[in-house]
């Protein structure tokens, strides 16, 4: 099965990885808008509970993934001068470009699988370039 994925941030590389992961016949194509190694926003967060769903469905990115993040477990919450803290909550932040590196690192690893972008707002036919370039 050919498999074309539309969006290549953090989702989209995931999903191609765990989907050839349990089908490695297929060919899978991430297509993204942006140049390679582009990225928005700040980070990203993920429970100690959705880490522990990522090292079951794949190990090895997973671990990568875990060596990067800063781990925290308690949260303060600031109102009117007075912190409350509450902890055993277990969470684990990255920055995204660090967290998109990893991937798309994973991602170009993997046979039968293509990560490309077109740029300005052109159709992927019009113009596209294959990562890493």
């Amino acid at each position: 099965m050919n498999i074309v994925c539309l969006g290549g941030g953090p989702a989209g590389l995931y999903f191609g990885l765990l989907m050839k992961l349990r089908h490695p016949q297929h060919k899978i194509t991430v297509l993204e808008r942006n140049k390679p190694y582009d990225t928005f926003g700040w980070g990203v967060v993920f429970s100690d509970a959705t880490m522990s769903k990522l090292q079951v469905a794949d190990p090895v990115t997973a671990s990568e993934i875990l060596g990067a993040f800063n781990h925290w477990d308690d949260i303060a919450v600031h109102f009117k001068g007075e912190t409350m803290r509450s902890g055993g909550h277990g969470f684990c932040g990255i920055g995204r470009k660090r967290l998109l590196n990893i991937l798309q690192t994973a991602f170009h690893k993997t046979p039968r699988t293509l990560l490309a972008s077109w740029f300005q707002n052109q159709p992927p036919s019009k113009q596209t370039r294959v990562f890493p370039q």
